[in-house]
């Protein structure tokens, strides 16, 4: 028979492939093997596995979670986790260290936990940067150590690891626990700006008394009085030891300051003269003296630089000159600061400071052509509030920060580290920094300011260094919100602030719109986008600008909670604008004005530009109106009309008749033309007209009141005798109706019309060049009567008056106005006599009647002066409020006396208009119809009208000269005028001089005339009761029966038509005075009363009778005839509105110009928020704040500037430094799955560490196909980064891109982008979830794809799936069983380690067969490889794998035999039939057969090898249990039973391809099924097995003794021996090789056969335990205690009281009522007062605590006295302490009692409810302990006197410390508290006793007593 062999040269594992074509050399399944082949040879040999050795201990129950290799270091940090403490440990120079101890709180959700580590999840993003640790988890923030130094924070401390900062002087001795703050990579920026003390230095003056300086040596005394001493060089102490400073005026001396000294006996003056030049060296101040005490304030060290002293000299003038130079002169400075940490991270920037600006006061001069207030005056300088109170102890230097505005770049000041003490004045602990230079040299980069807070995610899966950098993947970032903040803000005037004219202060620019955002932080500084909404936006108005002030806000929603603090932020996107100083003005043709500016302004205005009037001229006075001007032309040279003198030609008056002037055409309103007799005109002197070559222009003039219109330009003239025919350029306006007399009623025009007193002037042009045009530039805008009286006055010669508007208005008078009046000046008054012709205005038919009736001609007017009733007023703009809103009546013109300014009566005037269209935009709902005035609100079952209140909220309804309402836009002319400072007549006034002055804010009513909301209110409520109707059909009909929605309809009809609506306008007056004096505060002339009874009247039309008044006197009917010159309700009256204007030629202004502001062209269209604070502490949210944010400077004149010197090109205060945005897209909590996201970078070499930098605006993410999946692991391979997603493996190139040829080949180029290019790799494989299956081996990476059943390699030819190497189903079946799969490499066998808790082992893939070689009964928590070396964890603690020391197949101390099952199956190919197979192998297992002839030899000895336990092939079945040594080999054959012997097989009926397992087998044409079970068969065996039947050769018996050598240390010594034959043989001693090793048993790593120790003996497998010898669990040979002490149960420990009337047990506080308590303690003996059990040995403090009240008898009057013991000190209330066990005294001999103390305390009278105790407390009366601690059992303390307080009438309760009282307490049942308040009663005091005893529990029982002895004598208790 050939024979065939089996060789295992392939060494692989094939689960693929059918038995029958599995190639030889593999094997179908394997336990604990590895086959090894020569070099050339094709036997592979089986081998068994060494195992690994435990080379750590942990505490019980630990795991591990995570783990590194450092192979540059040769260590190794794992991470376990337990119920005690979270760990980090490193293994290094086979030294285990903790390097940081997190031990646990008990609390659940520890708020100081550390680590938080989870035992339910790997940490899998690991990374080591030289010695910083960083790791993340997925649950918590990212987290980085310090190694070297965690390791000193652990050294030598069993417990919580303690920080150790050596920059900071920080060590164990300070017992600063580690918290997480200090291990997160996001790091803690400064949450609040630095303070600035700015001073603008003046000279310093001072006296210093009492300073001789006579004797600085100690050697001048004996030189006489007057003696010169020189004293140069000496150094002296000054306001110390050597006089005192009084009267200092300026700023107190600094160091370096040099001050000068002049005797005040001495001739001369400082500075010119001195006696002494010192410098100062040191400030003393607050400084010890070396006494005990401190310097006081103003105290020296100086050295004398210059002069000398005569002896009795000793009284000094000082003088210190102030410094000359300006601080950052043109700059605005702001200044912030950040942190650096100890391992070199630097924090984000604080909030940036106010800027470092000292303006002065306004002084802004055309001559100077900029604003010198804008100057910093800034001398000195410093920074204070760096150091904050909550700073990490971690932080180890501060830099100050500096940036100017419009400057993106930020400078170092300084760095301060914590021991820098370079200058005294500069450090952490003054918290203070002098800023001594504003040149500043050294920039940080320019994306920090682009780095508001660092992007670090909250937790993140993924982790990997590439490029120096840390990335980031599958992260968390944002947080959810509840809801959308919401906050509302509006301005405020500053705190603090004082304003004053011309004095500049910081404020919010006027005309400007503000929106105010929230943004929240976390703990760490991570910032939300800015949140704002409507109510967070306003507008500041002009008439603001005056005033400093400050944005205000408030928090409307809660504070989201995970939210630490917030910042508020503010939009205002307005572009630049310019100030600018009026140079001259002139008029211009066309009636506007041109400005004259010096040419170096011309730059900040185009023709575009609009100009907003801010300063008037001649005043420090706020222009208040919003008075803005377009630019209409803009000239570089003056204009020609500018250049041309408007020469005087001459004038005419009609020679004394001014209608025989205009004889011809009449010069109408709104004509151009018209003509003169020319004979009259050269009677009046006037030259010949029509030959003039110049233009010419003409005037009309009222030469009595001094009016005259504007200038009109002649476009054609002509003569036609006998007229010169005149045709104006532009019409004659409405405005200069004044030419005639009574304009407003006359119908027919006649020269007889015109005023009597007109005056018809002609002028000429004559251009003419002069020297005031040089240098200036001109822009003409529009003139109106804003500018003629801010910006003309003051610069003409001869004023004069232009009419600008003209309002024909009645007077209407009511029926019982004049009562109404009453204390006013009365109806009567003004009307002198007669009658005004009252009407009644109270119904609607009177204005029905009336207001379109009272004057018939075509200029009638709506305008009336309002003494008319009206029923109700809408001023609010909310309806509701009109709904009871009083009646009343119009006051007409009347005085409020004494209600001027300055206590002046003040005139008013109610000028209203009337009968307002349109109606409202309405219809009432009519039946079964629709409509909008009544609206159905559905209440869900119900239905209930409403009213559309809304509808008479709409703007136009009473908008009067406003766009807003066209029908009556055209009064504008007229509402226009009634504004402050503007001038009027009236006309027909006789005193032709007498103008008035509006002197006062205008204020406007909203009136209604007849019909009040009230009764459309009332109308409505009544319906709303009868309107709840089932559905909205019936809602169409309700009301229609009982009549109520008839009258709410005709009310609202009613109430809503345009006779029921009036405006009117209250105007205060008073008269016009051109040289009124002028009020020096606040710079406005004053004015005297108006009073037109006294200085207005008019003429009867008999032009002699005189009245005066504007209403007409003289009506006795309606229809009657009118002779009247006034107003009344049938005859309009004119009142003429007037200008200022200029006089025949322009003036310079004077050094006071009006200023001028560009109002921005437009907004800049960015959602930009500037950071407005520093960070709120969240327990402020929800209060209003005022912030100090500004924009401007205001000048409290109306100017507002922002930039330095007004200069064009000048700096510009910045809205902030940080700006912001709000987001357009839902802010909320985001996984991002797919997405990576990097540091900055890390550079040793230069010290750079920014890994904690993450600069959102610098694009550092990168998102990866979503289809990929989520990314589950990182791996930076070579220099690109590897990204292991669920479905797909990605190479990302970094710092590189690929570009892809025609033909598809790769391209890489160098770019500036961190994460290039994304690149999957070929094949449809992912790393599933199972990131912990990932393991590295130089270039190859192992992972495996659950999800597709595959364990896959990853190496430079790409992915391979290695599961496929025969291994295929098996991996598909077992990787979707397992929620863990880990993974490892094994770098001592080449090995990648598949761990799979389904199958309860490890699979192995080894490289070099290319498949799978074995399993492995090993089940680790982790695997790692470091320096060839193979770990595993368990249970928390190291393995080392391959130890030749341990029993192989050894692993975590449990041995797991080696098996392999084999298929014989050589030439697949060929039909083979085998009756016999052999089985060949090396190192057999011998089994000791002393009686078992069948084996056919003997054998004595047993020995350990291989053998096969079983085999079966279609012959035999059986097993091989040992083999035979022939030839150098081992063999056997299988030992078993033929089949044939038992069954009939017919071979010839079937073949065997190769050897199988038969099935099924035919017998006698009957089918027989095998069902085979293996055991041991032979009943005598110890394992026989009753259900086997077929024995597998496993069977056991009782051994018999084996003979053999026992002796370890014999050479022949036998470890199967169970009897010592002796047979032992030993070497001789001389002879004895050296073993070294460790020779001791207890060490973890004793060698037995070790001869001499070598020292390397190592116990960390047991170095932690319990090292208390008390303890139940106590370890000997522990050296660290773990925290694991196990303690009995201790006995219950009681402190007994009792007290025989109440007995009661605690715990710890029992209240007790004494009825008897005035006679003193009844029966007291003790109390009863249970304290919680203590393990034995616990240090334990308990505090006793028993309230006694006194409980009167008889709660009715009575008076109580109470005496107290007073012997004082040795005769008062005596305590013992003492223990009842007699074998000790206190302090037993086992030290239990340690200390014990005691003291009383008492309380305030108050009220008690027995049942309820409500007592207020007050201050302890005695709140010492007083210690009883070391007196003996008989010893006596006394307890020394006491006050209990005082009672209502202030005397003194209880004992007095001197000596014997007697106090009264008196309870009287008629006090209110008893009477009002049944069951309460009055007691005078509550006394608590405490007892604190500090002892350490026994093992036994101890028992206290507390014993109360008293003085007997004494009647009273002890209180």
């Amino acid at each position: 028979m050939p024979e065939i062999k089996h060789f295992f040269n392939q060494g692989k594992m094939n689960k693929d492939l059918d038995e029958r074509l599995v190639e030889n050399g593999q094997y179908r399944d394997a336990m604990n093997i590895q086959v090894s082949t020569s070099e050339g040879s094709d036997v592979g040999a089986v081998q068994n596995l060494l195992g690994n050795l435990k080379v750590s201990k942990v505490l019980p129950n630990s795991i591990c979670v995570g783990a590194i290799a450092d192979e540059k270091n040769n260590a190794l940090y794992w991470f376990i986790t337990n119920s005690i403490r979270d760990s980090i440990l490193e293994y290094k120079d086979n030294e285990i260290k903790p390097v940081l101890v997190d031990v646990k709180s008990s609390r659940v959700g520890d708020p100081d936990a550390v680590l938080k580590f989870n035992s339910n999840n790997i940490i899998t993003g690991i990374n080591i940067i030289d010695n910083l640790l960083f790791w993340t988890d997925n649950e918590t923030e990212p987290k980085k150590i310090n190694i070297d130094l965690c390791k000193q924070g652990s050294q030598d401390n069993p417990g919580h690891t303690l920080l150790i900062v050596p920059d900071r002087n920080i060590t164990v001795s300070d017992g600063i626990k580690i918290r997480e703050e200090h291990i997160t990579v996001i790091k803690k920026a400064p949450k609040t700006k630095l303070t600035l003390n700015m001073s603008v230095e003046v000279n310093t003056t001072a006296v210093l008394s009492d300073a001789t300086f006579t004797d600085p040596f100690g050697n001048l005394l004996p030189m006489a009085s007057g003696s010169v001493i020189p004293l140069v060089g000496a150094g002296l102490f000054i306001g110390v030891k050597t006089g005192t400073f009084s009267s200092t005026a300026g700023e107190a001396p600094v160091v370096g300051d040099e001050i000068l000294l002049l005797d005040q006996a001495s001739a001369g003056s400082l500075p010119k003269d001195y006696s002494i030049k010192l410098k100062i060296l040191a400030d003393l101040s607050g400084t010890p003296d070396g006494s005990g005490s401190t310097f006081p304030p103003m105290s020296y060290r100086a050295e004398i630089v210059d002069g000398y002293v005569v002896l009795g000299q000793e009284n000094w003038n000082v003088f210190k000159k102030a410094k000359q130079e300006d601080f950052f002169e043109k700059q605005f400075a702001r200044f912030s600061y950040r942190y650096k940490y100890q391992d070199g991270e630097y924090s984000t920037f604080a909030p940036f400071s106010e800027i470092a600006f000292k303006p002065s006061s306004f002084d802004y001069e055309t001559k100077k052509a900029y604003n010198l207030g804008m100057q910093n005056k800034l001398k000195e300088l410093k920074l204070k509030n760096f150091v904050e109170t909550d700073i990490l102890e971690d932080v180890i230097q501060i830099d100050l920060l500096y940036k100017e505005s419009n400057s993106p770049n930020v400078y170092i000041v300084e760095s301060l580290k914590y021991n820098d003490f370079r200058n005294p004045n500069n450090n952490w602990d003054n918290n203070s920094y002098q800023i001594n230079s504003d040149l500043i040299y050294s920039i940080l980069p320019s994306n920090q300011l682009l780095r508001p807070y660092d992007n670090v995610p909250r937790k993140a899966l993924a982790q990997e260094i590439t490029g120096n950098r840390i990335v980031y993947g599958n992260y968390v970032q944002n947080y959810n919100l509840t809801k959308k903040p919401i906050i509302n803000s509006s301005y405020t005037p500053r705190t603090g602030v004082t304003v004053t004219d011309g004095v500049p202060n910081k404020s919010l620019k006027s005309l400007r719109n503000y929106q105010l955002g929230i943004s929240y932080l976390d703990d760490y500084g991570r910032q939300t986008p800015i949140f704002s909404n409507t109510t967070s936006s306003f507008k500041i108005p002009k008439d603001e600008a005056q005033n400093s002030n400050a944005l205000q806000f408030t928090t409307i929603t809660s504070a989201p909670d995970w939210a630490k603090s917030y910042k508020i932020f503010v939009k205002e996107t307005s572009n630049e604008y310019y100030n600018l100083a009026m140079d001259r003005v002139y008029k211009a043709q066309d009636g506007n004005i041109w400005l004259s500016f010096p040419s170096s302004e011309r730059n900040k205005v185009d023709e575009e530009t609009f100009l907003i009037l801010k300063k008037q001229l001649d005043a420090n006075v706020q222009v208040e109106e919003n008075l803005k001007y377009k630019i209409i032309a803009i000239e570089n040279e003056a204009p020609v009309e500018v250049k041309t003198n408007t020469a005087f030609v001459a004038s005419s008056n009609g020679n004394g008749a001014i209608a025989n002037l205009f004889t011809g055409d009449m010069p109408l309103i709104n004509d151009k033309y018209f003509e003169i007799s020319e004979e009259v005109w050269k009677t009046d002197n006037g030259p010949s007209i029509d030959n003039f070559t110049e233009t010419l222009s003409i005037k009309f003039r009222d030469t009595a009141a001094g009016i005259s219109s504007d200038f009109y330009e002649i476009a054609f003239l002509e003569f036609k005798a006998p007229h010169y025919n005149i045709t104006l350029k532009n019409k004659i306006k409405e405005s200069d109706s004044w030419i005639y007399n009574n304009y407003a009623n006359i119908t027919s025009f006649a020269a007889s019309n015109l005023n009597s007193d007109l005056t018809l002037r002609v002028y000429k042009n004559v251009v003419k060049d002069q020297p005031k045009f040089d240098g200036k530039f001109f822009v003409k805008i529009l003139n109106d009567a804003s500018t003629e009286q801010y910006v003309l006055k003051g610069v003409i010669d001869a004023i004069t008056y232009t009419s600008v508007g003209v309002v024909n208005c009645f007077y209407i008078s009511d029926t019982g106005a004049d009562t109404y009046t009453n204390s006013l000046v009365s109806l009567v008054d003004l009307a002198n006599t007669g009658t005004t012709g009252n009407w009644s205005s109270n119904n609607r038919s009177a204005w029905v009647s009336n207001i379109l009736n009272f004057n018939n001609n075509e200029r009638s007017s709506e305008w009336f002066v309002d003494q008319v009733y009206y029923a109700g007023s809408f001023t609010s703009g909310d309806v509701n409020d009109s709904h009871n809103s009083p009646s009343g009546y119009g006051k007409g013109i009347y005085k409020v006396p004494g209600g001027g300014p300055g206590g002046v009566d003040q005139w008013y005037m109610e000028l209203s208009f009337s009968k307002i269209e349109p109606d409202p935009d309405s219809t009432f709902i009519e039946y079964g119809g629709q409509g909008d005035a009544l609206l159905d609100v559905d209440l869900g079952s119900v239905h209930r009208g409403r009213l559309n209140e809304g509808i008479i909220q709409d703007p136009k309804l009473f908008a009067i000269g406003s766009s807003s309402n066209p029908e009556h836009e055209d009064q504008n002319s007229i509402v226009s005028q009634l504004k402050q400072n503007k001038l009027f007549k009236f006309v027909g006034d006789q005193n032709r001089e007498t103008k008035y002055i509006i002197n006062g804010t205008v204020s406007m009513e909203k009136r209604f005339n007849y019909m009040p909301f009230t009764t459309v209110r009332d109308a409505m409520d009544i319906l709303e009761d009868t309107s709840i109707v089932p559905n909205s059909s019936s809602f169409l009909s309700f009301g229609v029966n009982g009549g109520y929605r008839a009258t709410l309809q005709d009310a609202w009809n009613e109430f809503t038509e345009s006779f029921n609506r009036r405006v009117t306008y209250i105007i205060p007056f008073a008269l016009y005075q051109e040289d009124a004096p002028i009020n020096t505060i606040s710079q406005q002339p004053v004015y005297a009363p108006a009073d037109p009874l006294l200085n207005s009247h008019f003429l009867h039309t008999d032009g002699t009778t005189a009245y005066t008044n504007f209403i007409d006197t003289d009506a006795p009917t309606r229809n009657g005839t009118r002779d009247g010159h006034g107003a009344d309700n049938d005859t309009a009256r004119s009142i003429l509105f007037l200008d200022i204007s200029e006089g025949e030629e322009d003036q310079l202004i004077s050094d006071n110009p009006a200023i001028w502001e560009t109002e921005p062209k437009e907004n800049i269209d960015l959602d930009i928020y500037y950071e407005a604070s520093e960070c709120f502490d969240i327990s402020l949210h929800g209060t209003t704040q005022e912030l100090d944010w500004f924009n401007c400077y205001s000048f409290n004149n109306g100017v507002e500037s922002n930039r330095l010197r007004d200069d064009f090109n000048q700096t510009t205060v910045d809205k902030g430094a940080v700006v912001s945005s709000t987001i357009d897209f839902v802010y909320e909590q985001e996984t991002r799955k797919s997405g990576l996201i990097y540091s900055g970078l890390y550079n040793s070499t230069n010290g750079v560490n920014n890994l904690n930098q993450f600069i959102a605006a610098e694009k550092i993410t990168k998102d990866l196909n979503p289809t990929y999946g989520s990314i589950q692991k990182l791996y930076s391979r070579d220099s690109d980064l590897l990204a292991f997603c669920e479905d797909k493996v990605i190479r990302i190139y970094a710092n590189k891109d690929a570009l892809y040829n025609a033909d598809g080949n790769i391209n890489l180029v160098s770019t500036n982008r961190v994460l290039g290019q994304s690149d999957p790799f070929s094949g449809e494989y992912g790393i599933s979830q199972n990131p912990e299956s990932f393991a590295v081996e130089n270039y190859r990476v192992y992972f495996t794809d659950k999800q597709r059943g595959a364990v896959l390699r990853l190496s430079m030819d790409g992915l391979t799936p290695i599961s496929k190497n025969g291994m295929t189903d098996y991996f598909s079946d077992n990787l979707k069983l397992n929620t863990k799969i880990i993974g490892s490499y094994d770098g001592k066998k080449n090995e990648y380690n598949v761990t799979l808790a389904s199958t309860q082992a490890t699979i192995s893939f080894d490289e070099k067969v290319k498949g799978w070689v074995s399993n492995k009964s090993f089940i680790p928590e982790v695997g790692i490889s470091m320096a060839n070396d193979y770990y595993t964890f368990k249970d928390g603690n190291l393995y080392l794998h391959h130890v030749e020391s341990v029993l192989r197949n050894t692993f975590y101390q449990q041995f797991t035999p080696s098996s392999i099952t084999v298929l014989l199956n050589d030439e697949p190919s060929t039909i083979k039939n085998y009756k016999t197979l052999g089985y060949e192998g090396t190192q057999s297992h011998v089994k000791q057969e002393t009686t078992d002839v069948r084996t056919g030899y003997y054998n004595l000895t047993a020995k350990k090898g291989w053998y096969s336990s079983y085999i079966k092939t279609d012959k035999q079945q059986g097993t091989v249990n040992e083999f035979i040594e022939k030839e150098g080999k081992w063999f056997n054959f299988i030992k078993g039973k033929d089949v044939a012997e038992t069954l009939d097989v017919k071979t010839e009926q079937f073949s065997f391809q190769g050897i199988g397992s038969v099935k099924e087998i035919t017998i006698d044409n009957a089918v027989y099924v095998e069902n085979v079970v293996l055991g041991c068969t032979n009943i005598d065996a110890v394992n026989y097995d009753p259900l086997a039947n077929m024995d597998d050769g496993s069977c056991l018996y009782t051994p018999a003794p084996i003979p053999g050598c026992t002796d370890p240390l014999a050479l022949n010594y036998d470890d199967q021996a169970t009897v010592d034959d002796g047979s032992c043989t030993y070497v001789v001693p001389d002879e004895v090789d050296i073993i070294l090793g460790c020779t001791d048993p207890t060490a973890f790593n004793y060698n037995r056969l070790a001869t001499v120790d070598d020292g390397s003996c190592t116990w960390v497998a047991s170095n932690y335990g319990c090292t208390d010898p008390d303890a139940t669990n106590y370890n000997s040979n522990a050296t660290i205690d773990d925290g694991s002490c196990e303690y009995p149960l201790p006995p219950q420990y009681s402190i007994t009281f009792s007290d025989a009337l109440n007995q009661a047990t605690g715990p710890y506080t029992q209240t007790f009522i004494n009825d008897d308590f005035y006679n003193g303690f009844r029966n007291f003996t003790s109390w009863n007062v249970t304290l919680q059990p203590r393990p034995a040995g616990a240090s334990v403090t308990e505090i006793v605590t028993i309230d006694i009240f006194p409980v009167p008898t008889n709660i009715s009057n009575f008076e109580a006295v109470y005496d107290f013991p007073i012997t004082s000190p040795n005769g008062g209330p005596e305590w013992n302490l003492s223990q009842t066990d007699p074998t000790t005294g206190f302090g037993d001999a086992q030290n239990n009692l340690t200390a014990a103390s005691i003291r009383f305390s008492s309380q305030t009278p108050t009220y008690y409810n027995q049942g309820d105790p409500e007592w207020t407390r007050s201050s302890w009366v005695d709140d010492t302990w007083n210690d009883l601690t070391g007196n003996s059992p008989s010893t006596i303390v006394t307890f020394p006197d006491f006050l209990f307080g005082l009672d209502d009438d202030g005397n003194t309760i209880g004992l007095d410390t001197d000596g014997i009282t007697l106090e009264e307490f008196y309870l009287d049942s008629t006090d209110p508290q008893l009477t009002d308040n049944p069951g309460y009663e009055w007691f005078p005091y509550k006394l608590t006793l405490s007892i604190q005893l500090d002892f350490v529990m026994p093992a036994h029982n101890l028992n206290i007593i507390l014993e109360l002895d008293h003085d007997t004598v004494n009647q009273g208790g002890v209180a």
